[in-house]
């Protein structure tokens, strides 16, 4: 899984998506614990993404970009 810590997370919380290597976009399951967000699966880019905007994630661990 993959967590995400928040000073204070949005209510709804935002969509989280795994790209893959072709840039296709699918949607991860997630859910809240506390401040966190908790999304399943670990994947080289991910995008979080609610009404007011969306931040990309890359997990260079997993390669360059």
């Amino acid at each position: 899984s993959t967590f995400i810590k928040y000073q204070a997370i949005s209510k709804p919380a935002p969509n989280a998506f795994i790209l893959d290597e072709n840039g296709n976009e699918s949607q991860a399951t997630s859910i809240t614990k506390g401040s966190s967000l908790v999304i399943s699966g670990v994947a080289k880019e991910m995008v979080l993404r609610s009404s007011t905007g969306e931040i990309k994630i890359y997990n260079e661990s997993l390669g360059s970009r």
